[in-house]
């Protein structure tokens, strides 16, 4: 549903259905952008380290969304029911 709204200009309608997705979608398209432009003006290609500390933040970003969208306080974040 949220990579169909997305595709579609619904952008609140997206973020209704994955926040999270939305997110990591928008990361991969600056990464790309990045690469694009390295390969169009013949620089080396951009690095992408994470650290293991950013990794441990990320998941536990991720694990907290999933949960919090499961409990009556995140009922705004869940998808809606089909």
């Amino acid at each position: 549903r949220c990579v169909h709204a997305l595709a579609h200009g619904d952008l609140t309608g997206a973020l209704h259905d994955n926040a999270v997705a939305v997110l990591l979608f928008g990361v991969l398209a600056v990464l790309w952008l990045r690469w694009g432009w390295a390969a169009l003006t013949g620089g080396p290609p951009p690095r992408v380290s994470v650290g293991a500390r950013r990794w441990a933040l990320i998941v536990l970003l991720v694990l907290v969304f999933a949960v919090v969208r499961n409990l009556p306080v995140g009922a705004g974040l869940a998808p809606p029911v089909v």
